[in-house]
């Protein structure tokens, strides 16, 4: 009786193929698996470097996968005669929250790059008010830029 307790237990362990992260992203069409490879990539590297810039262009990249993944799965056939086609409105629901976020990230990404900051508008108050133009800026360009924030 015994054993038998010990043999039900050893069947409920995963077997060591299913341990493969390849088999975690099979879901994946070929290209969505390539692109959520760089971006995992440049996520990680971001990590590892402390880029936040590098960081959030990993997410998104990660997320426009996610997203040409939903896009390439929202149609679907049906299996038996006529052998019409429809739109699976999950996918294309999910598709699109998918790109919302994806878009957000980039463009966070994006303007951390290019600024050296965050946009003003997610920056907490105190952090607005010590707000400075990058050094590598000229004069010209910090004071257009303070122009178009309002800070003027």
């Amino acid at each position: 009786m015994r054993q038998q307790a010990g043999a039900d237990r050893y069947n409920a362990i995963m077997p060591l193929s299913d341990l493969s992260p390849l088999t975690y992203f099979k879901e994946l069409q070929f290209l969505p698996r390539v692109i959520f490879t760089i971006g995992g990539f440049l996520f990680i590297g971001g990590l590892t470097i402390g880029d936040v810039a590098l960081i959030f262009f990993g997410i998104g990249i990660i997320f426009c996968a996610v997203f040409l993944n939903f896009v390439f799965e929202m149609r679907s056939f049906h299996p038996h005669p006529p052998y019409n086609w429809y739109i699976k409105w999950g996918s294309v629901l999910q598709g699109l929250l998918a790109a919302v976020i994806a878009a957000g990230c980039l463009y966070l990404g994006g303007y951390r790059y290019l600024h050296g900051t965050f946009p003003s508008r997610l920056l907490p108050d105190h952090q607005i008010e010590s707000h400075k133009p990058h050094a590598s800026l000229g004069q010209f360009e910090a004071s257009t830029r303070i122009e178009r924030n309002g800070k003027r």
